[in-house]
């Protein structure tokens, strides 16, 4: 097997480069690297953004969900990622490329600076983003390195270096253009190996009747809507929860800048809901194939043989797929971790430049000009990551989750009313960004412990600061100028 996996390595090595040597030949400037110049269509972008968000953390994760709860895993995970996606798309997406489009914002901070009109608005968001995403950024790393190690053999240092070298090729040579091609190609291939190996599942199992027989002789709970199962054992969860899961999803992908640049490059809103349409087509044929899989993995093993549920995908590809095609699936399953490691790098290049030197420092510098220095920042950012976690370190997975949580309690309030409510200020905007902020550092340190996995929780609360300190601060201080609400809302009375 291990001979077959390197040559599907190779050859998605070369593609890669490939893609990375086209992007070089569009990226011209600064609009260029970081939104393609908005030339992208709404089939590309759509799976770019699924990409991003269903990384190689969903795409295991999910089967693993279903080897533990049974169909409960068909509720749950579905119903939490396709309200997630609907709200964000209806709420977000569309009100946030009309208003980026008038006033001219390629980046989030850069919508700040310009809907508030306040250059600090425009340095706290970006030091924020940094802040967070450079964690993010170095667990993600760490993740595909393990993650190839586990599965391909690759020792850790060396599928390190891999994906470093790989993503600061094609993100510095490509930009945007070649982080979305790349990212769409991934995101098809894995698709399209899913939908296979969903083919062979219900072969295996018979299909659905058989794999529902199969279950129940197991455990008749398994067969239940909705639940959940554990190590401990399988308990009910009531479906308003499971709603209100989808809505703090929801919330949560408000603070996914990578995923919101995609917002930004749209072409139109028209691009915009075709684009909706291909996202949710995608991502319900993707959750229905990867939950059977995990189903039929439950009919195969068992808490005990399996060793760590999360390896049920690949152990269970192993048992019902050609080695050829479980070959390469795994190595398109770690080539889909560096589709969100592209994305983050680049927006930490687009805050680092664009936001922060470009429109504090050197305003008049060219494009041209800044094309070169995104590019040598883009390769800074990666070389650094590799140096912080050359040596594997063993907290970074829960700093990864405690780094949405600062981007949640900071963005989510201004980015909120900043697109529906004339009355919000600068000063709101710029104060409740660092409240929220070091609520969450606060709550995290001090009630549910930093560096665990529970001080994500803290989020919640910190959000909820954030929220309100806009709004009373918006009350209390003076409301933007009626040229700029002209502006932003497209001449709709103030």
């Amino acid at each position: 097997m291990q001979s077959i996996v390197w040559i599907f390595l190779i050859v998605y090595l070369a593609g890669i480069l490939l893609i990375a040597y086209f992007g070089s030949k569009k990226t011209k400037g600064m609009e260029d690297y970081f939104l393609a110049s908005r030339r992208l269509g709404p089939f590309v972008l759509g799976l770019s953004f699924l990409a991003t968000w269903l990384h190689i953390t969903f795409v295991m994760g999910a089967p693993t969900l279903a080897f533990l709860s049974g169909y409960g895993a068909w509720t749950i995970v579905p119903l939490n990622i396709i309200i997630s996606i609907v709200l964000c798309f209806w709420f977000l997406a569309l009100p946030l490329r009309r208003m980026s489009g008038r006033l001219g914002s390629i980046t989030l901070p850069e919508f700040f600076k310009q809907r508030f009109e306040s250059d600090g608005m425009n340095l706290v968001s970006s030091v924020i983003i940094v802040i967070s995403l450079f964690t993010y950024l170095a667990a993600i790393y760490v993740g595909v390195a393990t993650a190839s190690e586990a599965l391909l053999g690759i020792p850790y240092i060396w599928g390190l270096a891999l994906a470093v070298f790989l993503v600061i090729v094609y993100t510095s040579m490509g930009g945007f253009f070649g982080v979305c091609w790349t990212d769409f190609a991934q995101g098809l291939i894995v698709f399209v190996c899913l939908v296979i190996v969903f083919i062979f599942a219900l072969m295996k199992s018979g299909g659905f009747l058989g794999l529902h027989q199969s279950l129940l002789s197991q455990n008749p709970r398994l067969v239940q809507w909705p639940l959940e199962g554990g190590f401990q054992g399988i308990f009910m969860i009531p479906f308003g929860l499971i709603l209100a899961f989808g809505f703090l999803s929801a919330f949560s992908s408000w603070a996914e800048t990578p995923a919101i640049m995609r917002f930004f490059a749209l072409r139109s809103t028209k691009d915009m809901k075709k684009m909706i349409l291909i996202v949710l087509f995608f991502v319900t044929v993707f959750l229905i194939t990867d939950v059977y899989i995990g189903l039929v993995g439950r009919t195969l093993f068992d808490l005990e043989s399996v060793g760590s549920p999360d390896l049920i995908l690949p152990l269970t590809m192993k048992q019902i797929a050609p080695i050829w095609l479980t070959s390469f699936f795994l190595v398109a399953l770690i080539a889909s971790g560096m589709g969100a490691i592209d994305s983050y790098l680049l927006v930490l290049t687009s805050s680092l430049t664009n936001d922060i030197y470009r429109g504090l420092i050197n305003r008049k510098i060219s494009s041209k000009s800044m094309l070169i220095l995104s590019r040598i920042v883009t390769v800074a950012i990666g070389v650094g990551v590799f140096l912080v976690v050359m040596n594997r370190p063993t907290t970074l997975l829960s700093f990864l989750a405690a780094s949405m949580g600062m981007l949640m309690s900071s963005l989510v309030a201004p980015m909120m009313f900043g697109l529906y409510w004339r009355r919000s200020s600068k000063v709101a905007g710029m104060l409740s960004m660092v409240i929220g902020f070091v609520s969450f550092i606060l709550l995290s340190n001090f009630v549910f412990g930093w560096g665990t996995i529970e001080c994500t929780i803290s989020a919640g609360p910190a959000t909820a600061i954030n929220i309100l300190f806009f709004v009373v601060f918006s009350l209390l201080t003076k409301p933007p100028s009626k040229e700029l609400l002209t502006k932003a809302f497209a001449g709709k009375k103030a």
